[in-house]
């Protein structure tokens, strides 16, 4: 199979179809509201710790790690959180199957690490003041640099094509963080993964997220069932909003990943919306879900290193 590098690039514009291009998806707000989105679990965390040391070592107890670099990668220690150059974090939805995931599918669906749903590469300007996020269609195909397996077994070598979501299930988060980063030219400092969980026990927390369609919804895949027009999703129906492909568009990925940036704008804007940037005990229950629901990577993976990341962003409207 020849060499096929597929083009990244944002999709911050409406696909012609179901979702609608009301304030949920508005262009010009979508992208600095998204990012907010990429950083939520930063401002939570800061914002918890008031609730005292049992949270924090709660908190803290929460959070699961993994190596950031593949066996034998020679790079330097990523760079503090604390500086002021820029940062690339790289934002990971998996399909795994395992553990609690385990009711959407046997893990011979996806087992272990599974596939990435969802990637997003998120960019801090060095001066803390901008935040970009580019959404990369899970179909890519990219140079594989080989990695070692995830599961244990023989390392995989390295390939001149393959999907670019495969490489989490192949060798775990590393190794999706160098196939990446070889084919965009980044140097990804971070990386957080989240599972399906992370999406149903968020919005379960918050209460349901406004989305907004233009025509009905009746996916039998996904389940997802939406009149047109405004709705609230929670739980598995909001899973399902994020990981329905034929509903939106031209059934593409591109036209679904139109409708998880309008997902994450809209759940930014009900959480400050509704003051819970200032109401500490429902702070901490956001906090407490997303880190029982997230992995970080080793140098990210700990309270005071997500305070100081937290610490140098100036988060506003653009």
């Amino acid at each position: 199979m020849g060499k096929n590098r597929a083009g990244i690039e944002p999709h911050s514009q409406r696909s012609d179809g179901q979702v609608a291009t009301g304030r949920h998806l508005a262009p010009r707000r979508k992208l600095s509201m998204w990012a907010k989105a990429g950083i939520a679990l930063t401002l939570v965390v800061v914002l918890a710790v008031g609730v005292g040391v049992a949270g924090y070592f709660k908190l803290s107890n929460n959070i699961q790690s993994a190596d950031l670099y593949q066996p034998g990668e020679t790079y330097a220690s990523a760079p503090p959180v604390d500086d002021y150059s820029p940062v690339d974090i790289l934002v990971v939805g998996t399909d795994t199957r395992s553990g609690a995931d385990s009711r959407f599918g046997s893990e011979t669906d996806s087992s272990g690490e599974g596939q990435a749903d969802v990637m997003m590469a998120v960019h801090l300007s060095g001066d803390r003041q901008r935040v970009t996020v580019v959404s990369i269609p899970r179909d890519t195909i990219a140079p594989f640099p080989g990695c070692v397996d995830a599961s244990g077994g023989d390392p995989w070598p390295a390939a001149d094509a393959q999907i670019l979501n495969a490489a989490l299930k192949m060798g775990g988060p590393s190794c999706l963080r160098k196939t990446l980063g070889d084919l965009a030219g980044i140097s990804f400092g971070h990386f957080m993964v989240a599972d399906f969980n992370a999406v149903i026990d968020l919005s379960n927390t918050v209460g349901g997220v406004e989305v907004c369609v233009d025509q009905p919804i009746n996916d039998p895949k996904s389940q997802l069932n939406l009149p047109a027009g405004t709705s609230t999703v929670q739980g598995e129906s909001a899973l399902a909003f994020l990981r329905t492909r034929g509903s939106f568009g031209d059934a593409s990925d591109l036209a679904r990943i139109t409708a998880q940036q309008g997902f994450l704008s809209s759940l930014v804007r009900k959480i400050k919306s509704e003051d819970t940037l200032t109401n500490i005990p429902k702070l901490y229950s956001i906090a407490d879900t997303l880190t029982k629901n997230v992995t970080l990577d080793k140098s990210l993976a700990n309270i005071p290193a997500l305070l100081q990341l937290a610490s140098r962003l100036n988060i506003r409207s653009q």
